[in-house]
């Protein structure tokens, strides 16, 4: 029997052997009682004829290993053996998709990576401007004072508080309604910042 053809493609004896013996397995190990050989039969041919288009594989990994039931009970009917192929047919694929999603990562990783001829000349260029690359000495202070000029001093801004920000924001606001937006020219007879903020 070839597991990955459909049920409908196998041999029919042969898939009903199969499928009792496996039926078989799960009552002896769960112990399920009141099941006779008929009930497997019967089972069977619920098997073949609901899952006649699903791959064999599928069949005989959710009755190799079906999964737990919800109420914790083990019974041998059609809604429980719909219930192990469902949950096996998800945990399918979910394993096939990270499978592929592995596979994917692999492929991206293997694309961007240089062959070490590439490498070699990326490393060439790199070294060949570095080399270009003329450090200057950074002049003395006596040096900047000689030529007339003052070295510029890094200037802290004073921490700005609640009342700062206040004041900047009303400035902003002030400065919208003073100055015209097009041209940028101050409007007349307009009130001072001052005086406008006491309004």
């Amino acid at each position: 029997m070839t597991p990955t053809l459909p049920l409908k493609k196998q041999d029919a004896s042969d898939l009903m052997k199969e499928l009792i013996k496996a039926l078989s397995r799960i009552v002896k190990i769960y112990q399920i009682p009141n099941i006779d050989n008929e009930a497997l039969v019967y089972l069977s041919e619920f098997i073949m004829e609901e899952y006649q288009h699903n791959d064999l594989a599928l069949i005989q990994e959710a009755l190799k290993y079906p999964p737990r039931n919800p109420d914790n009970t083990w019974r041998m009917t059609p809604d429980t053996i719909r219930f192990w192929v469902d949950q096996t047919r998800e945990r399918v694929f979910d394993r096939t998709a990270k499978e592929e999603s592995r596979k994917r990562q692999e492929e991206e990783t293997t694309k961007h990576k240089y062959s070490p001829e590439t490498e070699k000349m990326i490393q060439d260029f790199k070294n060949k401007l570095l080399e270009g690359i003329r450090h200057v000495p950074e002049l003395s202070e006596a040096e900047i004072r000689a030529n007339g000029q003052v070295r510029q001093q890094a200037t802290r801004r004073p921490f700005t508080d609640k009342e700062y920000m206040i004041e900047k924001d009303l400035r902003r606001r002030w400065s919208n309604e003073v100055f015209d937006k097009y041209t940028g020219k101050r409007l007349e007879n307009y009130l001072s910042f001052e005086e406008w903020k006491l309004l």
